[in-house]
């Protein structure tokens, strides 16, 4: 089986693991359920801590029970003990220069046999710790679940939960069940298709 240029069983994840099974996912069914979480609402309340090993001890807690909601400023590790159930996807996602220094020498080489050039500026990394990182607090409580550590929180931003685009998911979801049952408005089913796809990319 194939997907794209990978190839299961022959594909090796690391040099003794092979590759068994190949997923596809469609994103933009996820879309509309997305947009009936709870979001940022009303005026935001700015707190910057003092202590940020204390402050993350005393609001874990909230975070996990959904008490604190908005976005913090914080540090966030993996322990060392879970490091091999994420060798294959770091969790944690960040903007950051990659030294020279930081790169293989495998694909040094490459870039050299091949005559292309090491681009410089930011470049999206998986890693497995990061400081004065923003997270969602929603975000922020998988990776706690998950086993990461919160080990500092700099600043909080609280807002009021809020399902503010309920309405436009019934208006989108009854478009398109229209279009299935009659085909004449099949048209007004894709016109919702295209603005449920805009609001989602603004």
């Amino acid at each position: 089986m194939k997907l794209g240029s990978q190839e299961f069983v022959h594909t090796k994840i690391t040099a003794a693991k092979p590759c068994k099974r190949i997923l596809g996912y469609d994103a933009n069914a996820l879309y509309l359920s997305t947009m009936l979480n709870d979001m940022p609402c009303r005026k935001e309340k700015v707190i910057d801590y003092e202590d940020p090993v204390l402050a993350a001890t005393e609001l874990k807690n909230a975070i996990i029970n959904g008490k604190m909601f908005g976005f913090m400023k914080c540090k966030l590790a993996t322990p060392k003990t879970l490091w091999t159930k994420f060798e294959e996807m770091p969790p944690i996602f960040v903007n950051r220069e990659v030294l020279e220094t930081a790169v293989p020498k495998e694909m040094l080489d490459y870039l050299t046999r091949t005559e292309w050039k090491r681009t410089t500026g930011k470049k999206l990394l998986g890693a497995l710790e990061a400081d004065e990182i923003l997270l969602y607090t929603p975000l922020l409580r998988w990776y706690i679940e998950h086993g990461l550590e919160l080990q500092a929180v700099y600043t909080t931003i609280e807002y009021q939960p809020g399902k503010i685009l309920a309405w436009f998911v019934d208006e989108v979801t009854d478009a398109r069940r229209m279009g299935d049952t009659d085909k004449e408005k099949a048209i007004f089913a894709e016109l919702f298709k295209l603005l449920k796809t805009a609001v989602m990319e603004q």
